[in-house]
């Protein structure tokens, strides 16, 4: 096991993969993830994996743009089944209110190229057989919408992120972070391999975990949660340099 790295990233859920993949394709090669189980043991794998660019948000719309049109060409790129389908979407209104904030999302995916239709009520029922007309106004319809199967997205992220020079560090949960005089963290984790039990400490740049706070008991929240948000960068004195 690595004893020093640029980052380390804690959690080996599909944001922590995605974020370490990130880190790769950013010229980041000296980085570690480290997961308590096994990558997607968490939360991630009975996720229901539903990917839609609906969002009354363009900032929003356009991250969930990218994150589909990632799922389109991850598989081929790391040669990782992910099971992406993309078999579009669709939401009903039933009032006034709701063709009005459909035509505002309407809005901002023409601004961002994503294919987006407002239908009458006929049509929603036609898409959809086992709609029932009554009460219907119209129907905001996404077809680039889909499904992806999220441990097979997690473990296309892995796979790409090692073929992007990282280390993945599986049954080794953080027990510690501290930051040292010199402005690097130290993150102390177990490093169990079938019977035989360890523990091992490595210091990095910049320690990033969204499950960082529940894995140190509470007592590192600053450092594990908003630290993080900060440390892509150079590291002094527990800022970033801008």
């Amino acid at each position: 096991m690595k004893t020093h790295a640029r980052a380390i990233v804690i959690g080996g859920g599909i944001a922590e993969c995605s974020l370490l993949y990130h880190l790769t394709k950013l010229g980041w090669k000296d980085v570690v993830l480290l997961e308590k189980c096994v990558l997607t043991a968490g939360s991630t794998w009975h996720s229901a994996g539903l990917c839609t660019m609906f969002s009354g948000s363009l900032r929003l719309m356009k991250l969930l743009r990218y994150s589909v049109d990632l799922y389109r060409r991850l598989e081929g790129e790391v040669g990782q089944h992910m099971g992406f389908k993309p078999v579009g979407s669709l939401r009903l209104a039933t009032s006034q209110d709701y063709e009005d904030w459909f035509q505002h999302v309407g809005a901002i995916a023409q601004s961002v190229g994503i294919p987006f239709e407002l239908v009458d009520r006929k049509e929603a029922a036609r898409l959809s057989p086992l709609t029932c007309e009554d009460g219907i106004l119209s129907a905001a319809v996404m077809p680039a919408d889909g499904y992806v199967d999220p441990s097979g997205v997690t473990q296309a992220l892995a796979k790409g992120a090692k073929q992007g020079g990282a280390e993945i560090y599986e049954n080794a949960r953080v027990r510690e972070i501290s930051l040292l005089p010199s402005g690097e963290w130290r993150v102390v984790s177990d490093q169990r391999s079938g019977h035989d039990y360890g523990r091992r400490r490595g210091e990095c740049g910049g320690a990033v975990g969204a499950r960082g706070r529940k894995a140190c008991g509470g007592r590192t929240a600053d450092c594990a949660d908003t630290a993080p948000v900060r440390c892509l960068g150079d590291w002094t004195d527990g800022q970033a340099r801008s």
